[in-house]
């Protein structure tokens, strides 16, 4: 429990890809079952903060499929991390990054 303590906490302080978020074996995991398109968008909201407008711009889709790949993303998350309470923590936090 400890050492996934220590992962909540590196997350949070480095919270994107590009300075180590994915270091955590559970969400680099995740991440990697998710389709290239799905991990694209999810990544694009939740670790580089963009809207779901924006998103929808710069691919050139609407909105609507953004909500959709995220929603889905989520799903995957909840599915592998409902145990635990850092785990709990984590998808907290993932859900609260909209």
């Amino acid at each position: 429990m400890q050492k996934e303590k220590l992962q909540i906490v590196s997350i949070f302080r480095f919270g994107h890809k590009k300075r180590g978020l994915f270091q955590c074996p559970q969400i680099e995991q995740v991440m990697e079952e998710l389709s290239p398109r799905c991990r694209e968008i999810f990544t694009m909201s939740r670790f580089e903060g963009l809207k779901n407008r924006e998103i929808a711009d710069q691919l050139g889709i609407s909105v609507k499929v953004v909500e959709k790949h995220i929603t889905k993303a989520l799903a995957v998350f909840r599915t592998h991390f409902k145990t635990g309470r850092a785990s709990a923590l984590l998808l907290l936090w993932l859900i609260a990054m909209a």
